[in-house]
């Protein structure tokens, strides 16, 4: 029985109207109905009400969110290692499997599916919940991402995209693994001098998506740099920054995206940073181009005509993506 269904029926056991039932909550009979036939999903506050009108806990009102496989421990899979602690996480369906990542890992955290509770064992979905067949999980370093989940959210509205931020090693291998639905890289081989020649276990089909520079960020104000603020081993950042090292006698110091590396030279004149040029050149910082690279998002061909898969395509295809990074300097579309 679906949420919508349950709620219908609890409604219908009270003995209440559609009419009834909408002014208890404050909402509209129009609203009702679309939460009865399972086209829109309850606010927290929402659901609060209801729990308190039927006589119910949250959780036994949330409990027919729940995807049937979420209930089954042996269809779960989590993004990095099951946490110790409650934490709220969002879940995807990739294959058979249903992919549980924390929202910390998140690039743009928003509103989480569930709370993992690790004492008892139970994922507890929330009013926020969404059929995680229509979530799909994209992973990498691409600051932009939230841009391109932004567009794809708008194209196809039911679906929506979360972007994972990892680096380009890390993001190849969970899509190996099977707990991404796509993954970019932008890594350098030094034998043939290009990028991305990755050697999968499985037939992928690669989309040619952004060329980027990067190289050494300054604050203009910067009168002597004493730190060097690199990316983690993994990333093709940090590759970049060993391949210069020669040249640079500043202490390094790791950080774990392109936006904090960005922030930290920001603030702290006294420091330098391997980055991309159009996050400096957007930010007034001083940019030294030491490489222009091939960012790259990989997909399996069976996903190509799914509805996801169609849709990613339109977006990268779409004028309103190719308006938004027209206008930077250092960055450019290539093309699928």
């Amino acid at each position: 029985m679906t949420w919508g269904e349950t709620l219908a029926q609890r409604r219908s056991a009270l003995g209440w109207s559609q009419e009834r039932l909408a002014q208890q909550l404050g909402i509209t009979r129009q609203t009702l109905i679309a939460l009865e036939h399972d086209k829109r999903l309850p606010t927290l506050a929402l659901a609060i009400k209801l729990a308190s009108l039927f006589d119910l806990s949250l959780d036994e009102l949330v409990k027919p969110l729940a995807p049937d496989s979420i209930g089954r421990t042996d269809h779960w899979r989590w993004f990095g290692a099951k946490p110790s602690f409650p934490t709220l996480v969002v879940w995807a369906k990739i294959h058979d499997a249903t992919v549980v990542v924390p929202t910390m890992l998140l690039a743009a955290p928003r509103l989480p599916d569930a709370l993992w509770n690790p004492k008892s064992g139970v994922l507890t979905p929330l009013p926020s919940a969404r059929d995680p067949q229509r979530v799909m999980l994209i992973g990498g370093c691409d600051p932009y991402l939230a841009w391109l989940r932004d567009l794809y959210e708008e194209k196809r509205p039911g679906y929506w995209m979360e972007p994972i931020r990892l680096s380009s090693q890390a993001a190849i291998a969970a899509f190996t693994q099977g707990l991404l639905h796509v993954a970019g890289s932008h890594l350098f081989d030094a034998s043939t001098g290009q990028y991305n020649l990755i050697d999968f276990p499985m037939a992928v089909t690669r989309l040619h998506y952004l060329t980027w520079d990067e190289g050494l960020i300054r604050h203009p104000e910067a009168t002597a740099v004493r730190q060097i603020a690199i990316r983690e081993p993994g990333s093709e950042a940090h590759s970049l920054f060993l391949r210069h090292q020669g040249s640079i006698s500043w202490a390094p110091d790791m950080f774990y995206s392109h936006q904090s590396i960005l922030e930290q030279v920001q603030h702290h004149p006294d420091w330098a940073g391997v980055g991309l040029g159009s996050l400096a050149a957007t930010c007034g910082l001083i940019f030294e181009a030491w490489a222009q690279e091939s960012y790259d998002l990989w997909i399996r061909p069976e996903n190509l005509k799914s509805v996801w898969g169609r849709t990613l395509l339109e977006v990268l295809a779409s004028k309103a993506l190719h308006g938004l990074f027209s206008q930077i300097p250092h960055l450019a579309l290539s093309g699928s």
